[in-house]
């Protein structure tokens, strides 16, 4: 497991309490995580099809 996903999980682990009265924002906050990665694996594939 990576350092990052290492202290996400702490930060998850600490503030339980809070996350948990705040679902809608925990839901929107993962949905653009999510957005965010798949933009950045499409610029990774459209990088590398550039280079080829």
């Amino acid at each position: 497991m990576s350092l990052r996903a290492l202290k996400s999980e702490q930060i998850l682990r600490d503030n339980k309490k809070p996350l948990a009265n705040n679902q809608d924002l925990v839901v929107n906050n993962l949905a653009n995580l999510q957005n965010l990665e798949v933009s950045r694996q499409a610029i990774e594939y459209a990088q590398l099809i550039n280079q080829s």
